[in-house]
Parts: structure tokens; C-alpha cells; sequence
């Protein structure tokens, strides 16, 4: 009886030390972030309620890569949430230095996903034309973007054949000489690359007119071939939206923001 009570009385004792410990442990912080951890005005107030000082949290927004809204009516209600003047301070610092510009090298041989932006056809395609196209995916250095999603991208036409009669397909290849970065700069893409179209039924056409070369007795074959010789081939086309990967010529240095 007497081991039963010591027992009880020594469990009660560890469970109230324990709680009392649990009452006075500081709160561990984890700030909330963004997917791309940076530093935002919740976050301040979330270290404000966990009751960290004044000096940690101007230490934090001073070592952190920050995107805070220093708006002068959000300033006004930081003010009001009893946010101190030299945690504000630090905010319109961090501002202020993320806004400086950041000068970044796109290196040799990135690739860049691209997109036609309007329908391409050797049936109106003129050589030496100027062609279009639009960035699929925004090109990122260290999480910075340098070349962004709907950039243009500029081509030229260097060959461009109308479909003919006799079955011969239209023929297009061009290139794409330039894409624009974040700065306005135009970065040279790769001269070598050149794409080539030509029309799906070539192959097809020229069988035709073989076998009928073939099955068919002489005296009948000169109608057949001067018909077969009317019929066209096909354009070579490409509609809007037809992707291609070409890659940055040489290194280019990029003036961006981390912003």
C-alpha cells in the first residue's frame, strides 16, 4: 500500500513539472512562406504574436530575401497594429533594396521553349519575312526570372515554296534569330536553327502517279499523266501554337530585379 502511494505521488509530481514546463517555454517560430520563401508583411506580424524582440525581427528582415507591401496605407495600419517604428524602418529598407537591380548571365546554351504565334504557310510565307513567336515557360537564374512567359521571340523565313503542280509539296525552314529578356535586351538565339516543313502528301501523290505508269497501257498513259501533272501538292503548315526548343547563341548578362 504504502509503494502504491509513493508510486502515485511521484507520478502526479512529474506531471505537473511537466506542464509547468510546457507553460514557460519560449514558442518556436516558423515563419510562413512563400514557395518562394521570401519574407512578407504576415510574416512580421506572425513573429510580433510569437512575442519575438524587436532587435530579431529587424535582424530576420535584414537577412532575408523580403517582398513586403510598404504602401503608404499599409504602413499607416502596421502603425496601428502596434508595430514598432524601427521594424517598419527595416520593411521600407528591405523594399528599397530589393528593387536595386540584379545583373544576371544567361548561359551559353539554355534552352528556350517557344511557340508560333500566328499560323505559318508556304502558301503566303515570303522569304527574308519576318516571323513571330511567344516564350512557353519564363527562363529562371537562382530563381530569378531573366526571360518570361509571353515574351516574343523574333524569326526569318529562308525558304518558302507554293505547292506546285505535278504533285511537288510546298516547302518552309526559317530560323530564330532573338528572344527579349526581362531588361528589353534581345539575346541571339542560335543561328543553326533551322527548321524545315514541308507538305504530308508528297509521298503519297508520287505513288499515285507510278502506279498508273504501271497498270495502265501506253496509248492511255499520256492523259493520265498530263492529269496527274494538274493535280497540286500540298503547303508545308505550321498553325499557332507549334513549339520548338532553340538555345541562347552565346553568354548574355541580364539586368533584373529580385522583385
Amino acid at each position: 500500500m504504502k509503494k502504491l502511494l509513493a508510486f502515485s505521488l511521484l507520478f502526479i509530481f512529474v506531471f505537473q513539472t511537466a506542464n509547468l514546463f510546457a507553460q514557460n517555454t519560449d514558442t518556436v517560430y516558423q515563419p510562413s512562406q512563400s514557395s518562394d520563401e521570401r519574407l512578407k508583411n504576415q510574416d512580421v506580424l506572425e513573429m510580433l504574436k510569437a512575442g519575438l524582440s524587436v532587435e530579431i525581427i529587424v535582424a530576420k528582415i535584414q537577412s532575408s530575401v523580403c517582398d513586403f507591401d510598404t504602401s503608404a496605407k499599409t504602413l499607416q495600419e502596421l502603425k496601428s497594429s502596434g508595430v514598432a517604428e524601427q521594424i517598419i524602418l527595416a520593411m521600407v529598407s528591405a523594399s528599397l533594396k530589393e528593387k536595386e537591380p540584379v545583373t544576371m548571365t544567361l548561359p551559353h546554351n539554355t534552352p528556350i521553349e517557344l511557340e508560333l504565334a500566328f499560323d505559318l504557310t508556304s502558301a503566303t510565307a515570303k522569304k527574308d519575312s519576318k516571323i513571330t513567336f511567344r516564350v512557353v515557360r519564363p527562363v529562371k537564374i537562382n530563381g530569378l526570372t531573366v526571360i518570361e512567359t509571353g515574351a516574343l521571340a523574333n524569326g526569318k523565313i529562308l525558304e518558302a515554296k507554293k505547292a506546285r503542280r505535278w504533285g511537288r509539296e510546298g516547302k518552309l525552314s526559317f530560323i530564330v534569330e532573338e528572344v527579349f529578356a526581362v531588361d528589353g535586351k534581345a539575346i541571339p538565339l542560335k543561328a543553326d536553327n533551322k527548321i524545315k516543313g514541308e507538305g504530308n502528301r508528297g509521298e503519297v501523290a508520287t505513288k499515285t502517279f507510278v502506279s498508273a505508269a504501271l497498270l495502265i497501257p501506253f496509248p492511255v498513259l499520256a492523259p493520265l499523266a498530263l492529269l496527274n501533272g494538274f493535280k497540286r501538292g500540298e503547303n508545308a503548315e505550321l498553325p499557332a501554337g507549334t513549339r520548338f526548343t532553340v538555345y541562347v547563341n552565346e553568354n548574355a548578362s541580364i539586368t533584373t530585379k529580385i522583385r
